[in-house]
């Protein structure tokens, strides 16, 4: 068997490397983009990374190691190998951070700083159904979703808001990712630092899964050394890993946990064990509806060690028994969603439904079609060798039956994961990036094989290899999420057109703030009166001491007074350096950055000398920066000029 897994596995690595068949990567409505190596060298980084994880568990399983010892070396070796996935595209952190930020990719922290936080978190709350209706056009993935992805978002920011000693440099670490970006900007240290916990940390909560995946194994077939083996495989994920940091990632770690605390549960009945599973699953649910079908794997299973088990041993033969269970689960999973009714009015169901409708517009491609791809597309991304192991241990399973064995739990929960999948994919309910989607479904895959794992210590080492090649294969090939947030700039633009005609006036300006971090200097500047168009061409002369916290735009006021008008003030004029390219949170010590803009002026009725007045305020915060003058004056504005007019 384990032959012609690795035959298979070493034929589809071929064909996909080489792009031979397009069609091993969807069709019909959905395909993987396909993209050959630019660059060579983070290959080979991933590939040294990949063989330096599998030497590691070659080594723990040489040296029989604790089972902690296993597990930490997977929850490392799962952020240590999405890092590596991810410099093949570009910088990890850059890649972590735009990914989190981005209202389509995950969405998550924008709508936690874009609604929740401006138009306030109860209104928002409220409104819930409201906002999914209208989700489609800039939060695609909340038309389906509850709202405990911003609300973790939020509440962190709110939290870190009060820790400055924390959030303060933190904050400043990450902005430099997106300092052009104006919007991304403008949050608040906290709302940076919930990107940084929640987002940026994700492949170590991914990676945690490890640990109930190790724990849910032990109980099924009562070996810690074939529970530990188990857990080895979960850093070699492809799907978790090109995903990263989306929130599909994360749900196999709750999802497990619930299942673990179902086992216990069936196998030591305890109220408090089904009660806490109901519970994490009240957690996830909240964060998303798609894990659903999680309920029916836990309920068949549930009622298959009652039917199979419980009453062939002739303990608890009654149906108290599995509705007791069903009852502490159902308490506990309702924790959550009867305070979210209470507090806002909106009920679950009413959420379930919307969800429901708003997924079934989405998923309208070939019926039959996706029949196929849709366990195809999950499969493809877990790795052959998973997959061939779990069909391994699924016919496993089907030899017991032949032979009338009695039921394992492993026999029961292979069983109720194959039917609950079968009734999800014949449903036509997920149709495209099923990869993604269902990523909770893989932990599945490997305790279906868990009982293989009783065999020697190596036996499954070449097919752990076959895996690594997979993700390194895949990694290399498939771009599975796309950039849709600014590039990071390397310099301020060049391209201007400047006013080289006319001299520079000196300043030396410095602009520094009481409350936040930063400080640049106006070195220079020059200008060009034009009284037939009533303005003031400017071009200005920066230079970056240390990048600002905040992004500040400039504000132009021009005075002046004469006999017939009196005092005259022009209209403020703002804007953002280079048209919001180069932002003051950009600007570093050596930058210089030359901007050029055009102040109107109002109508004098004679000749006038202008003075302008030259600010750098922060819209969010109203933060305005203190200017020292050459000559040491201290004061809110730099001043400009005098400028003869005409």
């Amino acid at each position: 068997m384990r032959k012609w897994i690795l035959v298979f596995t070493a034929i589809f690595l071929g064909l996909l490397a080489f792009n031979a068949i397009p069609e091993l990567r969807g069709g019909w409505g959905w395909r993987w983009p396909y993209q050959s190596p630019e660059h060579w060298t983070p290959i080979v980084i991933l590939a040294g990374l990949l063989i330096f994880y599998v030497t590691g568990v070659l080594a723990l399983r040489y040296w029989q190691t604790p089972a902690w010892a296993t597990l930490l070396w997977a929850i490392m070796g799962s952020v240590i190998l999405t890092g590596g996935v991810l410099n093949i595209h570009d910088n990890p952190g850059f890649l972590l951070f735009t990914r989190t930020l981005s209202p389509v990719q995950t969405g998550a922290s924008a709508v936690a700083v874009r609604v929740m936080e401006r138009e306030g978190v109860n209104q928002t709350l409220e409104e819930w159904p409201d906002f999914m209706h209208e989700a489609k056009t800039d939060y695609i993935h909340f038309t389906t979703s509850p709202p405990g992805q911003p609300l973790l978002h939020y509440w962190t920011a709110q939290e870190f808001d009060q820790w400055g000693a924390i959030s303060e440099p933190v904050s400043m670490a990450l902005r430099p990712y997106q300092c052009s970006d104006l919007e991304i900007m403008r949050y608040s240290r906290g709302e940076l630092t919930s990107v940084g916990l929640l987002g940026m940390l994700m492949p170590l909560w991914a990676g945690l899964a490890a640990i109930p995946i190790f724990l849910t194994a032990r109980l099924l077939v009562n070996d810690i050394s074939a529970a530990s083996r188990v857990s080895q495989w979960w850093p070699l994920i492809p799907s978790v890993l090109l995903f990263s940091p989306t929130w599909n990632t994360l749900y196999p770690l709750l999802v497990i946990t619930a299942l673990y605390f179902m086992v216990l549960t069936l196998q030591k009945p305890r109220w408090v064990y089904s009660f806490t599973a109901g519970l994490v699953m009240s957690a996830a649910t909240m964060l998303n509806l798609s894990l659903l079908p999680i309920f029916a794997i836990i309920g068949l299973l549930t009622l298959g060690y009652w039917g199979f088990v419980q009453r062939g041993q002739q303990k608890k033969s009654g149906w108290r028994w599995p509705i007791e269970i069903g009852l502490w689960f159902g308490l506990g999973l309702s924790v959550l969603w009867v305070l979210f009714w209470a507090y806002t009015g909106n009920s679950p169901f009413e959420i379930i439904k919307i969800s429901l409708t708003e997924h079934r517009d989405i998923a309208k491609k070939s019926y039959l079609a996706w029949v196929f791809l849709h366990p195809y597309d999950v499969l493809m991304f877990s790795g052959w060798p998973i997959t061939g192991l779990a069909l391994w241990g699924g016919w496993r399973t089907v030899q017991n039956r032949r032979k009338q064995s009695p039921y394992t739990l492993s026999d029961l929960l292979t069983l109720a994961f194959g039917l609950t999948w079968l009734i999800v994919i014949i449903s036509g309910s997920v149709q495209g990036e099923t990869a993604r989607i269902m990523i909770f479904l893989i932990p599945f895959l490997l305790l279906m094989a868990a009982p293989l794992f009783t065999k020697s210590r190596f036996w499954d080492m070449p097919l752990l290899i076959w895996q690594a090649t997979t993700v390194g294969i895949m990694a290399a090939v498939l771009p599975v999420v796309p950039l849709d947030l600014n590039p990071q700039v390397t310099g301020p633009r060049t391209d201007l057109a400047l006013l080289n005609e006319f001299e520079f006036h000196p300043s030396g300006a410095v602009f520094t703030s009481e409350a936040y971090q930063g400080e640049f200097e106006l070195a220079q500047y020059r200008f060009v009166a034009d009284p037939a168009r009533q303005a003031i061409t400017f071009e200005f002369d920066w230079r970056g001491h240390h990048r600002t916290e905040r992004p500040y735009q400039f504000e132009l006021v021009a005075y002046a007074e004469n006999e017939i008008d009196g005092k005259i003030q022009s209209t403020p004029f703002y804007w953002v350096p280079q048209n919001g390219n180069y932002l003051t949170t950009c600007w570093q010590n050596g930058d210089e950055i030359h901007d050029v803009v055009v102040i109107s002026l109002p109508p004098v009725s004679m000749p006038v000398v202008w003075e302008v007045h030259l600010r750098a305020i922060d819209e969010r915060t109203s933060d305005q920066l203190r200017v020292v003058s050459a000559d040491g004056t201290n004061t809110d504005y730099a001043t400009l000029g005098p400028i003869h007019y005409p």
